[in-house]
């Protein structure tokens, strides 16, 4: 099975990218003393998030570790999970250690949801591109049609998908969002 298609979860990173940017733009920012309840919802959403962009960012990855573990034997298999989880632990200690610090992590507490769909965005890029998903798709839209149309049916069916998500992720964001609380809504008449 090709492991190209799998690129496409890069839309998943985009779409959510886009969900933060509408909130951004539509949402007039929490003060500061307001204190956010975090439901049991809200909680399983961001779990449902970041397991979604680590599985659509490690699909690359299958690609490379399948023919990798399958040639190795049972000393190889050892040292790679060795350093594997060596590596992991230094990164869990300096992402933890660089969110401990004080001025990082007031900087990160003021700026990140600001920064923070940028970064899908960039995340659903990389993960696209770097899969060839794109070209091999349309490569093998190309051989099922005589007219080589996978060039044109693409990147409208990419645009369709993207503006509908804009459109029901505006819906949804105006619809629990109160109208006072709306960034750009006309001042009330007393």
């Amino acid at each position: 099975m090709p492991t190209a298609p799998i690129g496409f979860l890069g839309l998943i990173p985009i779409c959510i990218f886009l969900s933060k940017l509408i909130e951004l733009v539509v949402c007039k920012e929490a003060d500061e003393d307001e204190v956010v309840a975090v439901n049991y919802k809200t909680r399983i959403r961001n779990v449902a998030k970041v397991a979604t962009i680590t599985f659509s960012n490690g699909a690359d990855n299958i690609s490379v570790y399948v023919p990798l573990f399958a040639q190795a034997n049972g000393e190889q298999l050892g040292i790679y999970i060795a350093i594997f989880l060596v590596l992991l632990g230094v990164w869990c200690l300096a992402g933890y250690l660089l969110v401990k610090h004080e001025y990082i992590q007031k900087l990160m507490q003021r700026y990140m949801h600001l920064v923070l769909p940028f970064l899908f965005l960039g995340l659903g890029l990389y993960i696209i591109i770097n899969s060839d998903c794109y070209p091999w798709t349309i490569e093998k839209i190309n051989q099922s049609t005589s007219s080589n149309t996978g060039s044109i049916i693409i990147p409208i069916i990419t645009v369709v998908l993207l503006v509908s998500f804009i459109i029901l992720s505006s819906y949804l964001t105006y619809r629990k969002t109160p109208p006072e609380s709306f960034r750009f809504s006309k001042p009330q008449a007393i």
